[in-house]
Parts: C-alpha cells; sequence; structure tokens
C-alpha cells in the first residue's frame, strides 16, 4: 500500500526521469506543477517549481526558459539557492518559481529546459556541464462557454468604475472623465480583455492612452489596465467651421472658437505641473487661437465684397481650423518630454504666419533643416499645410501622409506605427485572444488588400511613398515593447504559400445587373462602373461574366440607389438586384495553392454558413467569400480554423518567422 501511495504521489509532481551531468543520481533538475483538483482551462495560471539539486562546485550558471511553445510564463521571484542534506550528502538546491498560462485547449508541454553551469571538474579544473529537465506533459481544457470574447481566467478579479462628476449635473460644455480599472491576481498584462468602444452620437468621446502594469507577488503576477475617456455630451450645435461656412449670425463662430481656447487651457492645465511649462503652453493656445481669430474676421470682411467667395477659401479655413489642435498637441508634448530630460524640438509643419507656398516635401526638407536626428527627438504636426490641400486630397488620413512623407524626406531605414493592437491573423473579439497570432512579416500588396477590407494598417496613399522608396514599415503594439511586431515591405514574398489573415466587411451590399444586351458589347461595363465613380462609392469586388455584372461596395444604401438609377437608365433592359451580404476574405503573401480553396470550401461545407460567391484572382494574394448577412463572425471563425489553427496543427506553413528575424532591430534603426 505504501509503495503505491508514493507511486501515485511520484505521478501527480509530473516529475521526469533527469540527464546527470557525472551520473549521479544527486545531480538532477525538475519541472514540478503544485496540486490542482481538476485540469487548468486555457489562460489559467498553473504554478511551477524549477528544483536543481546539485553535488557539485558551481562557478557560473545561467538557466534560460524559452519564449514561444504551449505556455506563456513568468518567473515569480528571484532564484533561492540554499545547501541541504539529500541522501546523505551536502548537496546545492536551487528553486526557481512559475507562472504558467496554456495558451490553447488540447495536450501540452513545457520543457526541455537546460541549466549551464560551469563547476569545478576532476583535479580542481574548470568543466562545462548541462543539466537537463525533461518536459512535461498535461492537458488544458477549452475556455468554458460558447462566447470567445471574455477568456480571462484569474484567481482574483477587482473592476472598479468611476465618474468625476454627477452627469446629471454637467453644465454646457463640461467634460466628464471616467475612469475604468481592472486588476488580476493571476493573469498577465496582455490577458487582460481590450479597451471597449464608447461611442455615442451624442457623446464626443476622447480615450486617454491604456495604461496597462505587472507587478510579480510570490502568489502570481498581478495584472491591471486602466481605461480612461474624456466624455463631453454632443448637443447638435455646429462647431467652429460650420458656424463659420453657413452660420447666419456672423460672431457665432467666434464664441465657439473661445470654447475651444478655453478647453485647450483645461487641458493644459491638467497636463502641466509646472507653472512655467503651462504659461508657454497658455501663451502659445492664445497667439494659435487669436492668430486664427483674426484671419477669419479679415476674410469674412474680404468677402462682404461681391468680387470674393467665401466658399472658394473654405476647405483653407478647416485646414487652418485642424492646425489649431494638431500644433496644440505637439508642442505640449515637446514641452512635457523637455521637463523629463529629452532633447526634443517642435517641428511646426502647420504653416503658421508662413507667406511662401510650398509642397508636401519642401515644407518637411524646410522644417528637419536644422535638426541633427541624432541628438534630438523631432515632435512634429500631424497636419502639413501644402501647396496641394492636404486634407482636401486626404481627409482624416492626413496625418499619415505626413508621417510617410517625413520617412521618405529623411531617408528612414525604418518607419514604425505605434498602434494599441498586433496586426494579428485574425480579430481576437471573434475567434479569441488564445488562437490569433501576430502576422510577423508581409508586404504592401497584403496592406492594399488589408485596406480594400477597411482594415488599413496605413492609408493607402500613405504606404504608396514608402513603398516606393524601399522603406519597411514596422506596426508594434503600444503594450508590448519587447515584441518586434509585424514588419512590411515591398519585395517580401514568402517561398511557402500560407494565409496570413482573415478579416472582411461586415453589412456589405451586393449589386446584381443582369442584361442579355450586353452579350459580346466591349465595354459594355464601363457604364456601370462610372456609375459608382460618379458618386464616389469605392468597389470591393467586381466581376463580370456574358450577361451579369456584379458589384460589392460597402456604403449607405441611400447612396447606392442612386448608383443603381444612374445604371438602369444606362441599361433600361436590365434586372438589378441588391442584397446585403458579408464579405470575408483570406489574405497573404503567397497563396498559389490549390489545397487553400479546397481546405475552405471544405469547412464551409461542413458549416451551417451560406456560402452565396466566391472570388479568387490570379495574383494569389487573396480569396473573398460573399456570404449571407449574419454570417459575418462565424464565418471568420470557420475559415480562420480551417486556413491557419488546422494547418499550424497539421505543420503546413501559416505565418512567417517573427519580423525581428527579418530586418535590422528597431534599436539600430532610423525610423520615422
Amino acid at each position: 500500500m505504501v509503495r503505491a501511495v508514493r507511486f501515485l504521489a511520484l505521478a501527480l509532481m509530473l516529475v521526469p526521469l533527469i540527464a546527470t551531468a557525472d551520473g549521479r543520481s544527486s545531480d538532477r533538475l525538475t519541472i514540478e506543477l503544485d496540486p490542482r483538483e481538476a485540469p487548468p482551462v486555457t489562460g489559467e495560471m498553473i504554478i511551477a517549481t524549477l528544483r536543481g539539486i546539485y553535488g557539485l562546485t558551481i562557478l557560473r550558471e545561467a538557466l534560460e526558459i524559452p519564449r514561444g511553445g504551449d505556455f506563456e510564463w513568468v518567473q515569480l521571484d528571484r532564484d533561492m539557492w540554499s545547501r541541504r542534506q539529500v541522501d546523505g550528502r551536502s548537496v546545492v538546491v536551487m528553486e526557481r518559481r512559475l507562472a504558467l498560462f496554456p495558451k490553447r485547449p488540447g495536450d501540452l508541454s513545457f520543457g526541455p529546459l537546460e541549466h549551464r553551469m560551469r563547476v569545478t571538474g576532476a583535479g580542481g579544473q574548470p568543466e562545462d556541464v548541462a543539466i537537463v529537465a525533461e518536459p512535461i506533459h498535461l492537458s488544458a481544457l477549452p475556455y468554458p462557454g460558447e462566447s470567445t470574447d471574455a477568456t480571462l481566467s484569474a484567481d482574483v478579479l477587482e473592476l472598479t468604475d468611476e465618474l468625476s462628476a454627477d452627469p446629471g449635473a454637467l453644465s454646457d460644455g463640461a467634460t466628464l472623465t471616467r475612469t475604468v480599472r481592472i486588476t488580476t491576481l493571476g493573469a498577465l498584462p496582455q490577458m487582460l480583455p481590450p479597451r471597449p468602444e464608447m461611442r455615442e452620437p451624442w457623446l464626443i468621446t476622447f480615450a486617454a492612452p491604456e495604461e496597462r502594469s505587472l507587478q510579480i507577488t510570490p502568489e502570481g503576477p498581478v495584472s491591471s489596465v486602466v481605461w480612461q475617456w474624456h466624455l463631453r455630451p454632443k448637443t447638435g450645435e455646429p462647431g467652429v467651421y460650420a458656424l463659420y461656412a453657413g452660420s447666419e449670425n456672423d460672431w457665432a463662430w467666434g464664441d465657439a472658437l473661445s470654447k475651444v481656447q478655453s478647453h485647450m487651457l483645461e487641458i493644459n492645465a491638467d497636463a502641466f505641473d509646472d507653472d512655467s511649462d503651462r504659461k508657454l503652453a497658455d501663451r502659445f493656445v492664445q497667439e494659435r487661437v487669436e492668430g486664427v481669430r483674426n484671419c477669419l474676421i479679415d476674410l469674412q470682411r474680404i468677402c462682404g465684397y461681391g468680387h470674393f467667395k467665401l466658399e472658394e477659401h473654405l476647405m483653407t479655413v478647416r485646414e487652418m481650423i485642424s492646425g489649431i489642435g494638431e500644433a496644440h498637441s505637439a508642442h505640449n508634448t515637446m514641452l512635457l518630454l523637455r521637463r523629463r530630460g529629452v532633447e526634443a524640438e517642435f517641428v511646426d509643419l502647420s504653416g503658421w504666419r508662413e507667406s511662401e507656398s510650398m509642397s508636401l516635401e519642401e515644407r518637411i526638407e524646410q522644417g528637419f533643416a536644422d535638426i541633427d536626428v541624432t541628438k534630438t527627438l523631432p515632435i512634429v504636426t500631424g497636419y502639413t499645410q501644402a501647396g496641394d490641400g492636404l486634407m482636401g486630397i486626404y481627409g482624416r488620413g492626413y496625418s499619415e501622409v505626413t508621417f510617410s512623407a517625413v520617412a521618405c524626406v529623411t531617408g528612414a531605414r525604418e518607419a514604425v506605427i505605434h498602434k494599441e493592437y498586433h496586426l494579428s491573423s485574425a480579430d481576437p473579439k471573434i475567434v479569441g485572444i488564445d488562437k490569433v497570432q501576430p502576422i510577423g512579416r508581409t508586404n504592401y500588396d497584403v496592406a492594399d488588400q488589408l485596406s480594400n477590407m477597411g482594415m488599413e494598417a496605413i492609408h493607402p496613399r500613405a504606404a504608396k511613398g514608402l513603398r516606393q522608396k524601399g522603406i519597411p514599415l514596422r506596426i508594434v503594439n503600444t503594450f508590448e515593447p519587447d515584441h518586434p511586431g509585424t514588419v512590411i515591405d515591398e519585395d517580401w514574398v514568402p517561398d511557402d504559400p500560407r494565409i496570413e489573415i482573415v478579416t472582411g466587411l461586415e453589412n456589405a451590399i451586393e449589386v446584381e445587373v443582369f442584361d442579355q444586351d450586353m452579350v459580346g458589347i466591349p465595354g459594355a461595363g464601363e457604364d456601370a462602373v462610372a456609375a459608382f465613380r460618379r458618386f464616389k462609392l469605392p468597389l470591393v469586388s467586381w466581376s463580370l461574366n456574358a450577361n451579369t455584372m456584379t458589384f460589392y461596395v460597402e456604403a449607405p444604401l441611400k447612396q447606392v440607389r442612386r448608383v443603381i438609377e444612374v445604371i438602369q437608365k444606362r441599361h433600361p433592359e436590365a434586372e438589378i438586384q441588391t442584397r446585403k451580404v458579408d464579405i470575408v476574405s483570406a489574405i497573404g503573401a503567397n497563396m498559389r495553392d490549390k489545397a487553400i480553396i479546397a481546405d475552405a470550401i471544405a469547412a464551409i461545407d461542413k458549416s451551417n454558413l451560406d456560402l452565396l460567391a466566391t472570388h479568387a484572382s490570379g495574383r494569389g494574394v487573396d480569396i473573398q467569400f460573399i456570404f449571407a448577412d449574419g454570417s459575418y463572425d462565424d464565418a471568420v471563425k470557420v475559415l480562420h480554423t480551417a486556413l491557419i489553427e488546422e494547418r499550424a496543427a497539421n505543420g503546413q506553413p501559416v505565418l512567417p518567422p517573427a519580423a525581428n528575424e527579418q530586418t535590422a532591430a528597431v534599436g539600430t534603426s532610423k525610423a520615422a
């Protein structure tokens, strides 16, 4: 009976046989798990102890645990060394406590681990030895429930939700701050949920940067995330630009501009603890706001004469007003960095009080002319005043266009964008954070396809400059500074076909035009394409056969109906039908493998999804699947499982290597 109990205890500890340095059984390294009442679920903390027992004289040692594999892990305390008596012999005992977190359900392993040491060998000479702990094996259960949106496992969870004031007592134009904090014991910061969106038609929302932190304790990691939103109810009143452009009250825009100035001064009061910095920031705001006010008054006076039309200058007015906020943000950032000992320089590309019109590139060259980027950190306005009107061409994407142009003009080796998330194989909110993985490396062709699906890594026109200059773009997660992120460059194509990402568009519209009179007529589809172009509706995809044109577009139905009216006039005999659909696209830099589409169709066939159409181009970078409306989430899960998760499980190529294995390290590159 005693022997049976001992055997059972040994099995529960999952301690394998150990390779020794010199054949003595006292020299061993083991991986031992704390007892559990039930198997862990995905993401649940498991406490493990690495225990080394050595009858050696150790001169130097290193026990490194590789990242990757089936577990996330974190060390809970410093290594503990002690001398003990084991089997009548004096030995050195090393113990290291770890918290392990299963990345996925199923059969998992941790290890092997190798403890490298320099010891005193025979004859007193130094000798290098390596003692190996064999891997342990255990099973993890799937996260309970059907939802993949909430997959947080923790021993302790605390949630606080605080408001800075009573919402019912807010005065007109006042701002309310909402702060949400989640603190857990037994989870890592990256395992905490992403920040939820807070959007309402009646609410103006500014989200402060997310704060994630990690504190190590002997009981496990204590992780926290803090989300903060500055909220102001929107009354529906027009802003400065709208009031200036169309209000019958000539001075209403001035009152609105004064409110903007007051709000900027409130931001300064919150941002700066040092009075001298705050006064500099306040003077900057006052100069910019009053300068814009005087300029708009002069323009209004000039346009009082019949020779000048205000409408001809409204785009310039819009850019000038937008430039106030961009300059305010950059100037404050420069002051805050200088206060912290960083040699920062404010680079104002907004054209403030500049009499000479310049191109985008000329403006940047002038701004960087006297800056040594090896010694000074330039803080650049996102808006650049250019002769061709940046905002009129690029809309709200003007800041990324400036970013790209700065990289091209300065000859950057690499451009780096910090985002709140990784460029991953799918939306973690849909397929589960434990199932997605960063892409690692791809090319600008894939970036174009992502943009077509509304998932812009960077504005397409901004990517054009980087692509033409041969500058790689690195996208990194702000909250994982040690992760290399994903590198996008022009020339890279993987040798092995693979799927990199599954994404798409929900609630798109299909427009089908059936017209037998178009058979054999060259250019029969040009009128229909021109109709979409006329109303500035970009096509996601379209196809043409002998008598049918099918278009897929993401736009309000009201605008689509206008397009249909034009097409009907050009094709009076045509039958035109529309319906809402979901588009799911599998995208990769090299998808020239017939097995990919075969695997996808087989997986869809096994599901309850209603597949309406499939489009695959000969270029081999994307396959689009069209499903009935309401199928988006399920379709993404099915295709991600079939084309990424199962292919990885079967040892097939899925994602490229980590980005830092492909390009020079970030720390040694010039970055815009």
